[in-house]
């Protein structure tokens, strides 16, 4: 006898299965009782719905906040430049003013000092060191250098003093282009907080007609596992039926010898694809069909070893 390999035992017995299956629903045709119908459906499609969380007002101004705050942050990055750029050649302007102050007092100091001693040499030269008149003139110096140190500095006053106006005109722009950007900010972000607030909505539509079409199909399921229960019901009284019809018509051992029949019927069927070893095989691995085919059992043998090659 040939051997059948591990893989062909495997498939010969989940073939098995399957007559077994076929075997039983011959019994069940003939039974003159009513079998309880169950549908091998699940309960639900298993459908899961959507769930839809909107953003709080913090949550939208925050991601609007990030999407429109580095565009107007970039802005005021360059306005401070330009500010600052501007305040540092202003400032430096007064330090260059500072430094030529600085010089025409000390020029000025040294032409006094300069005139003094001119004077001095002159009066000593015509006999006058000791005179009243040595006083007169250095008092008339020191009032001309006064005055000149007053005019010098009332005029580095008055240059300064535009210099830092000009700062003061630069910081006003400045704080008016800030105030403007932070208006255009508050725009924008008013602006994309109504995006996403329709973006969300969008999401919460799109959610919640998921959902509905969950409901929906889960409804028609429903029905239509009650329809298919109904209809089963139906088939398993008309089969109950129709047995009864057998039974009048052929009586008990009428329908005995008709059930064999068929089943034996079913296992030649089957057998037809296999060789006698694999079919012997199949017989061999349990008592079900000689529990199930009787007497016919042994025509079935017969059958398996006169037809079928080996």
């Amino acid at each position: 006898m040939a051997e059948i390999s591990a893989d062909r035992q495997q498939k010969l017995l989940e073939e098995y299965e399957q007559l077994k299956e076929k075997i039983l629903e011959i019994d069940h045709k003939y039974s003159l009782s009513y079998h309880e119908v169950k549908l091998d459906m699940p309960e639900s499609l298993g459908l899961q719905k959507l769930t839809f969380t909107p953003h709080t007002e913090e949550e939208l101004q925050q991601l609007a906040l990030q999407e429109v705050k580095p565009k107007y942050d970039e802005k005021l990055r360059v306005l401070q430049k330009s500010t600052d750029t501007s305040k540092n050649t202003v400032l430096y302007n007064i330090s260059v003013q500072e430094e030529k102050n600085r010089q025409q007092l000390s020029q000025l100091e040294e032409q006094l000092s300069d005139d003094k001693k001119s004077l001095s040499d002159k009066l000593a030269y015509n006999g006058l060191w000791y005179s009243t008149i040595k006083q007169q003139a250095e008092n008339s110096l020191q009032q001309d250098y006064l005055a000149s140190v007053e005019e010098q500095n009332t005029r580095h006053e008055a240059q300064i003093a535009a210099l830092e106006e000009k700062i003061t005109q630069l910081d006003s722009v400045y704080s008016e282009g800030a105030a403007s950007i932070q208006e255009q900010l508050q725009t924008a972000l008013a602006a994309e907080i109504e995006v996403f607030r329709e973006k969300d909505e969008k999401q919460r539509i799109a959610v919640e007609k998921y959902n509905n079409t969950v409901d929906e199909k889960e409804n028609k399921y429903k029905a239509s596992c009650a329809r298919a229960l109904q209809y089963a019901i139906q088939a398993e009284y008309e089969r109950a039926f129709e047995a009864a019809k057998i039974y009048a018509e052929l009586g008990e051992a009428g329908v005995q010898q008709q059930m064999m029949s068929e089943k034996l019927s079913c296992c030649k069927i089957q057998f037809t694809a296999y060789n006698r070893t694999e079919a012997l095989f199949v017989m061999s691995i349990d008592s079900f069909l000689q529990t199930n085919l009787g007497d016919y059992y042994s025509a079935l043998e017969d059958w398996v070893n006169t037809i079928l090659r080996p």
